[in-house]
């Protein structure tokens, strides 16, 4: 379970080895005891190989590959300058969705090979993502900008990242959908198994009245998550960014923007409580609508029995 997270993407000031505002949040975030997944972007306006300038989509540039080596000399002062204060080291963002006009295959696979060369150059011993997925798998999806790519690196990359990285935001029944019909058939079909994976961010909206039912799915999709193996969780986002109820960005997040608790919240402080530092033990029901899951609870003080029933509007004890 993680609660923090942060963007390398004004990366124009790692000319000048200005490193004031990154210092300041890692200090900030592990000060609180915040875990650390940083996304590192590729690709500032400087940096840009000269084919990509004149590409389609510059709104996404930061997407756009740089030149030969940049990412990795790039990657290489992040890890050297931070090392294991880092959890999780993020290469770009939703790739799955960015025009293979503006990414070539080839390119996306070079700039995840560079970056995880400049990461483990500086520290081996570092934790390195591709970009977490939009889709758990592209085959099954018509109309994606980049037909094929979470394919392609699943076959073909898995020498140069640690952990695969998921997204998969909305309900919690989509969520557990999507795992079991597309994504663990691609772990099966690509030889992903060998790799651990990592439920790197899901949301759902908490506009218009919605915040029961958001933080019933971070309860339900965290424990689902762990029983399935994903070796951490992130929930998009902690704070969220505004007060606009019709953009769902805005309303994401665990807190207000004035850092008031939502629902969702409070779903997250329990689970972080019951569980957080245990190991899970056992599926014990995992049906359609019925769920319950055991887990050593931190310490070897017992066990924790946590789940769900989405049939019943009351509680029920668990025999």
């Amino acid at each position: 379970m993680r609660s923090g997270g942060f963007k390398f993407a004004d990366v124009a000031k790692a000319r000048t080895n200005d490193w004031t505002m990154t210092d300041a949040l890692v200090k900030a975030y592990r000060s609180h005891g915040i875990a650390i997944n940083a996304n590192v972007y590729p690709a500032p306006a400087w940096a840009l190989a000269e084919p990509a300038k004149n590409r389609k989509g510059m709104r996404h540039r930061t997407n756009l590959p740089p030149r030969d080596g940049l990412f990795r000399e790039f990657c290489s002062a992040i890890a050297a300058r931070y090392g294991m204060e880092i959890d999780y080291y993020e290469m770009g963002n939703e790739w799955d969705l960015t025009s293979n006009e503006i990414l070539p295959p080839a390119e996306a696979l070079r700039l995840l090979r560079e970056g995880y060369a400049g990461i483990k150059a500086s520290c081996p011993s570092a934790t390195v993502t591709p970009c977490g997925w939009a889709c758990a798998d592209s085959s099954v999806r018509e109309g994606l900008p980049n037909p094929g790519l979470i394919e392609k690196f699943a076959e073909t990359a898995q020498d140069a990242f640690d952990v695969w990285a998921l997204h998969l935001h909305g309900p919690f029944e989509s969520y557990a959908k999507r795992l079991q019909t597309q994504f663990f058939p691609l772990r099966q079909r690509t030889g992903l198994e060998k790799k651990p994976w990592y439920s790197n961010e899901t949301a759902l909206n908490t506009a218009g009245g919605e915040e029961g039912a958001a933080a019933r799915a971070v309860w339900q999709k965290i424990l689902y998550a762990w029983a399935w193996g994903s070796t951490d969780y992130i929930w998009y986002n902690l704070r969220a960014t505004g007060w606009n109820p019709s953009a769902s960005e805005d309303s994401y997040g665990l807190i207000t923007p004035d850092y008031r608790p939502r629902a969702t919240y409070a779903a997250f402080a329990a689970l972080a409580t019951l569980i957080e530092g245990g190991t899970f033990d056992a599926r014990l029901v995992d049906a359609d609508r019925r769920h319950v899951y055991r887990f050593h609870t931190p310490g070897g003080k017992g066990l924790t029995i946590a789940g769900w029933d989405a049939r019943l509007r009351t509680g029920e004890t668990v025999r």
